[in-house]
C-alpha cells in the first residue's frame, strides 16, 4: 500500500518538475520575443537629384546609427563605389540595413572611403574631402522609432550641389543629402551636417 502511494507521488512530483520546466521555457520564449520587438529595423537606401556629370563616384564604407544615449549601432553596409548618376529619376539603392534599439534616432553617420571620383567631359578627376568630413558625414535625424517595426530612410545624395570646382581646376566633395522618411511620411527634410 505504501509502496503505491509512493509511487504516485512519484509521478506526481516528476509532473511537477516537467511542468516548472516547461513553463521555464516559454517564459524565456516570450521574454526573447519581446526582446526582439523591441528593436526596430532599418533599412537605408541611396537615390540622387541630377547632376550636369558623366559620372559622380561615391566611396561608401559604412553607416552608423547613433540612438538612445549616444548608443551607435554599425548597420550591415554593402561598401563599395555607387554612381550617384544611376540612381536619378526615382531610382535608388540597398546600401545599409539592420537592427538598433527603439526609441529616439539622432543621426546617421555616413563613411566614406578615399576613392570618390567626379567624371566631367570624360576626364576622371579625384573628389577630395574636407578634413573636418573625413571622420564621417554626420546627418541628423531625430526620429523616434517604434518596437518591432520596420523602416526604410532614403538618403537624397545631391551630386550637383555636392561637387565645389576650385580655383586651382580641382574638386571638392561637400556632401548635401536631404533624408527621405519613406515609411512614416514620405516627406522631405533638409539636414545639416556636424563637422
Amino acid at each position: 500500500m505504501e509502496t503505491k502511494q509512493f509511487e504516485k507521488d512519484e509521478v506526481f512530483i516528476t509532473k511537477i518538475i516537467l511542468f516548472s520546466q516547461l513553463l521555464s521555457i516559454l517564459v524565456l520564449l516570450l521574454f526573447a520575443c519581446n526582446k526582439e520587438n523591441d528593436a526596430s529595423h532599418l533599412s537605408v537606401r541611396l537615390t540622387d537629384s541630377f547632376g550636369n556629370y558623366n559620372a559622380v563616384n561615391i566611396d561608401i564604407q559604412s553607416i552608423e546609427i547613433t540612438g538612445n544615449r549616444g548608443k551607435t549601432v554599425i548597420l550591415n553596409t554593402n561598401n563599395g563605389n555607387y554612381n550617384l548618376l544611376d540612381f536619378t529619376y526615382g531610382l535608388n539603392i540597398l546600401i545599409a540595413r539592420g537592427e538598433c534599439e527603439s526609441g529616439t534616432v539622432s543621426q546617421i553617420r555616413l563613411i566614406l572611403g578615399a576613392n570618390n571620383t567626379v567624371t566631367v567631359d570624360g576626364v576622371v578627376y579625384p573628389l577630395s574631402l574636407p578634413n573636418a568630413m573625413q571622420s564621417g558625414l554626420k546627418i541628423q535625424v531625430h526620429e523616434i522609432f517604434e518596437p518591432g517595426t520596420s523602416y526604410t530612410i532614403l538618403l537624397d545624395f545631391d551630386a550637383k550641389q555636392s561637387i565645389v570646382l576650385q580655383s586651382n581646376g580641382n574638386y571638392i566633395l561637400k556632401p548635401v543629402i536631404k533624408i527621405i522618411d519613406a515609411v512614416k511620411s514620405g516627406s522631405i527634410k533638409e539636414t545639416s551636417l556636424l563637422l
